[in-house]
């Protein structure tokens, strides 16, 4: 199994990717700061439990300008692509945005598994 060993290694038999499906966009900058807080512990939280996370609005954000309807189109474009690379989305959180509803109905059309886990800013996984 891929994950954390207790000493801090890392254990890398099963490569399954999961595609972290979260908000990005807000009306503010804290909440985009937020967005990004929750995408970036539903990553450390997919490590933790085995997995490989995908998480294409935090990368592509680094370079495309989610303002730009067009640089926001290609973003949703290539992270389209990388979810055909995945077993599985998780949902996080209980808000859909426009955004991830089109990459749950992708998913759905590939026959991604999907799976809703809580938002890990609220709920410790570990919980769950």
């Amino acid at each position: 199994m891929t994950g954390l060993t207790r000493d801090g290694g890392f254990r890398l038999d099963n490569m399954t990717r999961v595609y972290i499906c979260s908000p990005y966009s807000s009306d503010t900058a804290k909440g985009v700061e937020l967005n990004v807080a929750r995408a970036t512990s539903a990553c450390t939280q997919a490590i933790r439990q085995g997995f490989i996370p995908v998480a294409p609005h935090i990368y592509f954000t680094q370079f495309l300008d989610d303002t730009s309807e067009d640089q926001r189109n290609l973003g949703m474009f290539f992270g389209l692509e990388l979810l055909r690379l995945c077993k599985e989305l998780w949902i996080i959180g209980d808000h859909v945005s426009a955004g991830m509803q089109q990459e749950i109905n992708e998913a759905r059309k590939l026959g991604v598994n999907i799976v809703s886990k809580p938002d890990p800013l609220i709920v410790e996984w570990s919980e769950y």
